[in-house]
């Protein structure tokens, strides 16, 4: 399957090629996937409160049950494997975000709804985390992003009411470029600041329209929104590809409407295309 080249701003590249690979889980409402730097890859099953861990297609570990225990979610959001040793998952009901091992064996938890501090978040939508450990955390209750330090303490906070034209009004998603550009999901742009909270500017503007999913390779980054899968780089703010949504729902819609895309991973040349029910997998040749 080829994609057709769709630029602005920059001289021609290679068109993207797109392979179908196959597919593998079985879930009840899945809204987050990520891909750890050894392959495996987490995701978050909102419907049934899991967390699942897949090897090469296999599930080989899971967390699962509503609760308030350490093994137990309430609305689980969005999951972080930035080094392959550590899963963070934003528990979206209980207020925290958890960190567990790879075995999934809990660690800690990071958690400051009873704070009346700047550091307060009350419902985190999703979390991105540094290869060094730093913590970026969405709150779905301010409109804002919290970072945090490898030991738990509060940094900084992004886009909140003070930041002018970096000011989010909808994030759903963060995610990190190369652990230098954050990466904010907010409505129907992708809203950019540097590792010191300073505002970059937006990308996408007029051209997304409810940004899903976000996944950032080395140069380019790989966005989905409700009609299109887009390859750019945000921070020389160029479009390299634009392709319709059905250009890959055709392998696994089979009139069946509810596998809606709700997120995307990379691995390597491998791009996880992850739909309420399956994940999707595809390899990209340049």
């Amino acid at each position: 399957m080829l994609f057709v080249l769709f630029h602005s701003k920059a001289a021609p590249r290679d068109s993207l090629r797109f392979v179908f690979q196959g597919s593998f889980g079985d879930f009840e409402e899945a809204v987050a996937i990520a891909a750890d730097p050894l392959g495996d890859v987490y995701i978050i099953d909102r419907g049934r409160n899991s967390l699942q861990k897949f090897s090469r297609g296999k599930l080989v570990a899971s967390l699962e049950g509503y609760g308030w225990s350490d093994v137990e979610f309430a609305d689980p959001r969005d999951v972080s494997v930035p080094s392959g040793l550590d899963v963070f998952v934003a528990d979206y009901g209980n207020h925290r975000v958890q960190r567990y091992d790879r075995q999934l064996a809990h660690l800690s938890t990071l958690s400051t709804w009873f704070e009346t501090g700047a550091d307060r978040f009350g419902f985190p939508v999703s979390i991105a985390v540094s290869s060094s450990g730093e913590l970026y955390v969405v709150d779905g209750q301010l409109q804002r992003v919290l970072k945090f330090a490898t030991d738990g303490s509060y940094v900084r906070s992004l886009g909140g009411y003070d930041a002018g034209k970096g000011r989010l009004l909808q994030p759903n998603r963060v995610r990190l470029q190369a652990n230098q550009l954050v990466l904010v999901s907010d409505g129907d742009r992708v809203v950019l600041f540097d590792q010191m909270g300073n505002f970059i500017g937006d990308y996408g503007s007029g051209i997304f329209h409810g940004v899903r999913g976000i996944a950032a390779a080395d140069s380019v980054v790989f966005i989905v929104d409700d009609s299109a899968i887009t390859v750019g780089e945000p921070i020389k703010n160029v479009f390299y590809e634009r392709a319709p949504l059905s250009s890959v729902e055709k392998f696994f819609l089979n009139g069946n409407g509810s596998e809606r895309i709700t997120d995307i991973a990379l691995f390597r040349n491998t791009l996880y295309i992850l739909t309420v029910h399956h994940v999707y997998l595809f390899s990209i040749h340049i």
